[in-house]
């Protein structure tokens, strides 16, 4: 990168040289500006990369963890279902269906908490 900047410095000053004084003078002053805005604008896209970069590593690393901890519940899933003890897989899926799903077995007695409710609602 230094080295582009040196050549196109020197090609810029070889070109000047052989301008009229009139001519130099506008085209130096467009170059004084031109290649400062222009090592501005790469080391703005260099750093706005840098940038995005970090954030893309920190929502990896969100992810990893959140994969992690699906892989760990869905371990504890398999861990029941695949268990030869009927009693434990129905307890389970009793379980599930009133936590998860709210279903209840008929004759039980179902508690509403309206506090619960107007703040869900």
């Amino acid at each position: 990168m230094n080295q582009f900047l040196i050549t196109l410095l020197k090609k810029t000053e070889h070109l000047l040289r052989l301008l009229p004084s009139k001519k130099k003078r506008i085209l130096s002053i467009a170059v004084l500006v031109g290649v400062p805005l222009f090592v501005l604008s790469i080391a703005f896209k260099v750093f706005s990369g840098i940038e995005d970069t970090a954030k893309i590593k920190a929502e990896s690393e969100q992810l990893r963890e959140q994969i992690q901890w699906q892989t760990a519940e869905n371990e504890g899933y398999e861990a029941i279902l695949t268990q030869d003890d009927q009693a434990t897989f129905e307890a389970y899926v009793l379980r599930t269906a009133r936590e998860r799903l709210g279903l209840s077995l008929p004759g039980d007695k179902v508690y509403v908490d309206s506090a619960a409710s107007k703040t869900t609602g």
